[in-house]
């Protein structure tokens, strides 16, 4: 199993234990493309889909998490 589909499989199991350099790694490792929002944002896109993640410290809200895994899903890179 690669290190994406374990992070992949991480988030699916604990979602409100995610942080936003984890997630970014796995939007980017898939494809997605990022820019930045202002300081609070990023916005990442893989093709017409688009995702708003804000960059709360420690962790992620647990929606933002789901709104990524279902992109992924979306996307058919499941990892899980």
């Amino acid at each position: 199993m690669a290190k994406r589909d374990k992070r992949i499989a991480a988030m699916r199991r604990n979602p409100r234990n995610v942080r936003p350099d984890d997630l970014d790694v796995v939007l980017r490792a898939v494809g997605c493309t990022m820019r930045q929002q202002g300081t609070s944002h990023k916005v990442y896109t893989h093709g017409a889909h688009q995702i708003v993640i804000p960059q709360r410290h420690p962790f992620l809200l647990q929606d933002y998490v789901k709104d990524a895994l279902d992109l992924l899903d979306r996307l058919n890179l499941q990892g899980g």
